[in-house]
């Protein structure tokens, strides 16, 4: 019977016999992790592809497994397309105008720093910038110091301390109010100054006027306040507003039912700062 088998059939019998005996060994040895000898399926279902290729284990860890590795050769499908690039290669540029509100945002608060170290006790303050063109407006509206001028200092308050940032003349609300050659303001324009004080967000924290002599509170002046409301502050401005300086300004707070206190020349700057 063994004598009638094929050269080709022996060969075939062997080789599959030598499968086997590799099997058996490999279940009997049980390992930890990664079998410490790994079998090459390649060297068995190849034709001659080379010899046993074995792996150390990375180590003794978790349980007993019968573990083989198999050559696998791995093709995309050609049914498989690939889509096109939907991210940006790079980020986007950064906008000019950062660097300008940067560079406003630094500015405001360097001069809110100064201001801080120089004036930190001061109840109300104004720039150099905006008090200048306060004073040049009041002498225009003047007339050549033929007439009254004033307006409301417009600004913020926090901790106790007004800040004037803006103006609005009298005139520019009520045209008549100055015809008579002092300052007659018709109420009805109030609801004006309000409506500029919200879209600038803003709140009136004076009001100021000229006189052709000195700063001192007429009879009209303490009888008839611009903003009867107590704590309101009140600025004389003498000559007319020419040479104006920050010491010869008379500053008044209301404190309601027609009474004022007086803030004394001594104290004005203290009280009063115009800088940064």
């Amino acid at each position: 019977m063994s004598s009638s088998l094929s050269p080709r059939r022996t060969a075939e019998n062997m080789s599959f016999g030598f499968i086997a005996q590799v099997i058996q060994s490999a279940r009997r040895q049980p390992a930890f992790g990664t079998c410490p000898r790994t079998l090459n399926w390649a060297w068995i279902c190849g034709h001659g592809a080379g010899a046993v290729d074995c792996h150390r284990s990375s180590g003794p860890t978790g349980r007993t497994v019968q573990l083989f590795t198999c050559l696998a050769i791995v093709q995309a499908s050609k049914a498989t397309k690939t889509g096109v690039r939907k991210c940006r290669r790079k980020s986007g540029t950064r906008k000019s105008g950062s660097i300008n509100i940067w560079s406003w945002f630094m500015n405001f608060s360097i001069a809110r720093t100064i201001r801080h170290l120089f004036a930190p006790r001061h109840e109300l303050s104004c720039s150099w910038l905006v008090w200048r063109k306060l004073m040049a407006s009041l002498r225009q509206r003047g007339a050549n110091s033929s007439r009254e001028s004033g307006a409301f200092l417009l600004g913020y308050k926090a901790g106790g301390q007004a800040r004037i940032v803006d103006f609005v003349l009298y005139d520019d609300l009520d045209p008549h109010c100055l015809e008579s050659g002092i300052v007659r303001f018709d109420g009805r324009y109030f609801s004006e100054l309000w409506a500029i004080c919200k879209a600038r967000k803003l709140t009136v924290v004076a009001d100021v006027h000229v006189h052709p002599g000195g700063e001192q509170q007429s009879k009209s002046d303490r009888a008839h306040p611009m903003i009867s409301r107590s704590g309101h502050l009140a600025l004389i401005v003498p000559n007319f507003a020419k040479r104006a300086k920050r010491s010869t300004v008379g500053i008044y707070r209301y404190l309601g039912n027609k009474d004022w206190e007086s803030v004394p020349k001594s104290k004005r700057k203290s009280f009063f700062h115009v800088g940064f």
